[in-house]
């Protein structure tokens, strides 16, 4: 881990190493008993997608961008240099035609007869409650040596966000993504959800087995739709 890190800061990313108890007073509630080396990334963290998303709408408004809510496109085709966006509001012709859909961008694209290289994979994720309201200011926390590639953060309301961070269950219809709720009383876990959650998968910490992980103090900023950490690597 210590020749990563050393990669990593010739790369330009913050990375330390601390002491167990420098990573202690970072995340109360981890135990570093069990791990050689732990590396600090002031840097690492994720993006909340609704708030980043309502963030990029406000700004493209600011610069005079009109939004077409509830406009399903059914139909794209080419004539000459001009692209054709049939909706059931009509058709639009533009000269440049971007498409941002997520998982639903390739059914889209085939309707040029264009494939983009990616996969659409389902992810467990899950949302617990604790005996005390897990800190917003406490670090992402990622195993690389679990099969799943465990990993957990804060979540609004206090509770933490665990989830998976390796492949996922490849699916063929983004339609069938679907948030589930999950009661869990049910689950003798007192309250949270099940669902899919985007995550990047690099490592914000990372431990042997058996080990913690953690990522650092997390400030969120419904400006920006950023969630910042400092991230802590075992």
């Amino acid at each position: 881990m210590l020749e990563v890190f050393q990669a990593q800061n010739a790369l330009g990313i913050d990375t330390a190493v601390l002491t167990p108890e420098e990573a202690h007073q970072i995340h109360p509630l981890l135990r570093f008993d069990d791990v050689d080396v732990i590396g600090y990334d002031t840097r690492a963290g994720y993006c909340d997608p609704y708030l980043s998303t309502n963030a990029y709408v406000q700004r493209a408004k600011d610069f005079g961008v009109t939004f077409h809510t509830d406009t399903p496109v059914t139909g794209l085709a080419t004539r000459g240099d001009i692209k054709l966006v049939t909706t059931p509001n009509g058709t639009v012709e533009t000269p440049t035609l971007i498409l941002i859909a997520g998982p639903w961008t390739n059914g889209l694209a085939r309707m040029l007869g264009t494939e983009f290289p990616y996969e659409v994979s389902r992810h467990k994720v899950i949302t617990l409650r604790i005996d005390q309201d897990y800190g917003l200011d406490w670090p992402t926390v990622k195993d690389l040596t679990t099969p799943d590639k465990i990993y957990f953060r804060p979540e609004t309301g206090g509770v933490v966000l665990v989830g998976t961070g390796d492949h996922g269950d490849p699916i063929e219809d983004a339609d069938t993504l679907r948030d589930d709720q999950v009661g869990m009383r049910e689950l003798g876990a007192g309250a949270g959800r099940a669902g899919q959650d985007r995550e990047d998968r690099a490592p914000l910490v990372d431990a042997p087995a058996g080990g913690r992980r953690r990522s650092g103090d997390e400030g969120e900023d419904e400006g920006n739709g950023r969630t910042e950490h400092r991230s802590l690597r075992a």
